[in-house]
């Protein structure tokens, strides 16, 4: 039974590894997220948080591409460049 124990051992060290560097990897992505929006214009940056906070007008008309099935269509193609 011994090496169960040091094969239990030995995989609980590697998960915790993988998920210490995991979790450093994401720490260092959301750094660099945070130092490109620090280059933002502070305007941009005031527009970025207010767009994220407003709400959608009630008298806005809804999209919906299941009326008009064309619409949607000519819009993924619009998207997708042709080969």
């Amino acid at each position: 039974m011994p090496t169960v124990n040091l094969f239990s051992a030995l995989l609980g060290l590697v998960l915790f590894l993988m998920a210490f560097f995991a979790l450093r990897a994401c720490a260092r992505e959301l750094t660099a997220i945070r130092k490109h929006l620090d280059k933002l214009a502070p305007e941009a940056l005031a527009n970025l948080k207010t767009a994220r906070r407003a709400k959608p007008d009630e008298d806005a008309p809804k999209e919906s591409y299941a009326a008009d099935p064309e619409r949607w269509l000519a819009s993924r193609r619009a998207e997708k460049p042709s080969v």
